[in-house]
């Protein structure tokens, strides 16, 4: 029995922020054997129907909470500008998404801060070394 990974450990990702890092990632994707792209939010009207035009994507979304809110999407690569990544980044972890986003993760320490949410589940591993 051949196990088809593409259908088994496909990543469905969603792009939040439709600038020009945006396209190069959408494009890296295209030959990704466990990603496919899924839907693009932007809050410009028209770039995520640009992009998506692009890039063969049917969802588009002219809002970040209507992208969050697909449960087809596992993921989301945020490529908003710098200073806008706080909002989309406590959101889709708000969401259960799996995130990327683009550096700086942050403007500053205290926004790093904010976007890292204990998880009680979690448990950390230390391998010491003698």
């Amino acid at each position: 029995m051949t196990i088809n990974i593409k259908e088994k450990f496909m990543i469905n990702w969603g792009i939040i922020g439709a600038g020009g890092i945006a396209r190069v990632f959408a494009n890296g994707l295209r030959f990704s054997k466990t990603g496919r792209l899924e839907a693009i939010a932007s809050r410009t009207a028209g770039k995520a129907d640009a992009l998506a035009d692009l890039f063969g994507v049917a969802k588009r979304y002219d809002s970040y909470e209507e992208l969050l809110a697909d449960s087809a999407i596992d993921a989301v690569y945020i490529s908003t500008i710098h200073p806008a990544h706080l909002e989309p980044v406590v959101m889709a972890a708000q969401a259960g998404k799996h995130i990327l986003v683009e550096k700086p993760i942050a403007m500053n320490a205290g926004e790093t801060a904010k976007m890292i949410v204990p998880d009680p589940d979690w448990k950390q591993r230390v391998r010491q070394e003698n």
